[in-house]
């Protein structure tokens, strides 16, 4: 069934956490980390980590996905199934890839083969079988999978470890559980967070998606990641509250700013448009995925 929360209900959960002041950043860039294999690749919508620290680009042209080993050299290329990649995510030995060109989830092992394709290739759509330019996936310790459709739904769809509909929430709209362009979700401590893009802003819903918070203090979020330290990763550009325009911050699962760091342009270690970002297994490297400079960089941490 499907599950849409009133606007005006929900109004009264929504809240803007204290930005405070910012921490300084303790992420250092790793030099030429990738760099090679950046002059190939075009738009990085999305990235994530294997096991074994094989870091997955959604940037690639013709075959969209492009592996780096964890010196950043390119080990393999697949996806000439994608028609226009977007999010990417990797949960135990599967890859999830969101295609808004296929209005598609595809499900593939780590070496590009495809176990399941969710939603009807080439059809749009906003029923439960359909989805419309879907951008991302999430997935729950109990396997529920959580989808954020997207650029032309703008709702979050919520199916069984099966790949079975379970319910929906949310439309196109600026009220709080609405969305314009759910572009990112992510779970943490139980609850769902979501990118909600052009409405500047990050929504959190518990599983059943009941609104739990509204921040409006995070710019005009881009990529969500969660560490294994407990906090959310954003990339944003447009910050109203003093934080780096073009960068990432770190929060609390409450909202709070713990530590951002970035500027805009094209020079080593500053964003253009950084889309996606993904944080390895000891949240002590960070990966950062860029559209308009279609690069990947990485960055470590220096201090705690």
């Amino acid at each position: 069934m499907k599950r849409l929360f009133l606007a005006g209900l929900a109004a009264v959960l929504s809240c803007v956490p204290g930005a405070g002041a910012a921490g300084e950043s303790g992420w250092s860039l790793v030099e030429g980390w990738g760099a090679e294999v950046s002059t190939t690749l075009t738009g990085v919508t999305g990235i994530a980590l294997d096991a074994r620290g094989r870091v997955y680009v959604a940037g690639g042209e013709g075959a969209a996905i492009v592996v780096l080993n964890p010196d950043g050299k390119e080990i393999a290329r697949w996806g000439d199934f994608i028609g226009a990649k977007h999010g990417l995510r990797i949960f135990g030995e599967r890859v999830f890839v969101t295609d808004t060109d296929r209005h598609t989830v595809s499900v593939c092992t780590l070496d590009g083969r495809v176990l399941r394709t969710l939603g009807v290739p080439g059809e749009a759509g906003a029923d439960e079988r359909h989805f419309n330019k879907p951008t991302d996936v999430a997935l729950a310790d109990d396997g529920t999978v959580y989808i954020a459709d997207g650029y032309g739904n703008s709702r979050i769809v919520c199916l069984s470890p099966a790949f079975e509909y379970q319910f929906e929430w949310g439309r196109a709209g600026s009220r709080p559980g609405e969305f314009m362009y759910p572009h990112n979700v992510v779970l943490l401590g139980g609850s769902v967070y979501v990118a909600d893009h052009e409405n500047r802003r990050i929504q959190v819903f518990d599983r059943d998606g009941a609104l739990l918070a509204v921040w409006t203090h995070v710019g005009k979020p881009f990529g969500l990641a969660v560490g294994s330290d407990g906090s959310l990763y954003v990339s944003h550009i447009v910050s109203p509250y003093g934080v780096a325009e073009h960068g990432v911050m770190r929060l609390s699962p409450a909202g709070e700013i713990l530590e951002s760091f970035g500027t805009e342009g094209r020079a080593p270690g500053q964003f253009l448009v950084p889309h996606s970002l993904a944080v390895g297994p000891d949240a002590r490297s960070l990966f950062v995925g860029e559209v308009s400079s279609s690069r990947v960089q990485k960055f470590e941490r220096t201090r705690p």
